[in-house]
């Protein structure tokens, strides 16, 4: 029986373990010091099943009695695993990445992904180290993303596919049987989104206005337009006018609408 450390912000971790032949048992489920209070996180605990919960401190290594494992499994998470903490596992780690890599390391990925204008996103369990999402590859897939769909949508596909390539990704870990290895300096990580990167700046094609506002969904917070010298926030985008809207020209001369959330 493989004893593991669950890192995850997301209740949808533990099903993770239902598929009879992992062989598999949790030992301590890690939350992130940073998402102590988020009702995800809530809902993870509520869950835990009497499995003790460790409350991980953002950027230092694990501290006190852990209880024992031989594999740790990242879903969702949110902190960077402390090297020293990595080494504790000697049959191996998975993180689950909802993007393609190398192209596609470092967080907020998925809204990257759209606001790029990409058809598709990748689904990746690898290798944890000390370097961001270098890991050899366990297992590896690709959903697309839909021209109506948005970051919140996508999500929950890239939910079910990372569930679904995990029982592949746990036997490949076992087995040392990495499907491919990146080179992590071929593409740097991409930053955490800040707010400035969803104000709608001039010059956007219509596809790059919706691409933006349909990356920058709820519950995220939205893209935003200047009106007036005051940032507000855009609910979504049409091609023609409704009650509360704005006309954006885009780059090639014709007009979207930007129906602003405090005028719908």
């Amino acid at each position: 029986m493989h004893r593991v450390h669950l890192y995850t912000t997301d209740p949808s971790g533990l099903d993770l373990f239902d598929a009879a032949d992992l062989d598999a048992t949790l030992t301590a489920i890690f939350i992130p010091e940073n998402r102590v209070d988020a009702a995800k996180v809530h809902a993870v605990r509520a869950r835990a099943n009497r499995v003790p919960i460790v409350v991980h401190r953002r950027g230092a290594p694990l501290q006190g009695y852990v209880p024992p494992a031989d594999v740790a499994v990242s879903w969702l998470y949110s902190q960077i695993i402390h090297a020293s903490d990595l080494a504790r596992y000697p049959r191996g780690t998975a993180n689950f990445h909802g993007g393609i890599l190398p192209k596609y390391r470092g967080p907020n990925v998925l809204q990257w992904a759209i606001v790029n204008g990409e058809d598709w996103l990748g689904l990746t369990w690898h290798a944890m180290s000390e370097a961001v999402d270098a890991g050899p590859i366990w297992a590896e897939g690709r959903i697309a993303i839909g021209l109506s769909d948005t970051a919140w949508t996508v999500r929950q596909r890239m939910i079910e596919g990372g569930q679904s390539l995990f029982p592949r990704a746990w036997h490949a870990m076992l087995e040392r049987r990495p499907v491919r290895t990146i080179d992590p300096h071929v593409s740097p990580p991409w930053p955490s989104r800040r707010k400035s990167d969803g104000r709608l700046r001039q010059g956007l094609t219509r596809r790059q206005v919706k691409d933006l506002v349909r990356a920058l969904c709820p519950p995220w917070p939205p893209a935003m337009v200047e009106v007036d010298g005051v940032d507000r926030a855009i609910e979504r985008v049409t091609d023609a006018p409704v009650p509360g809207s704005m006309a954006y020209t885009t780059s090639d001369g014709t007009c979207v609408y930007l129906v602003l959330h405090d005028l719908a």
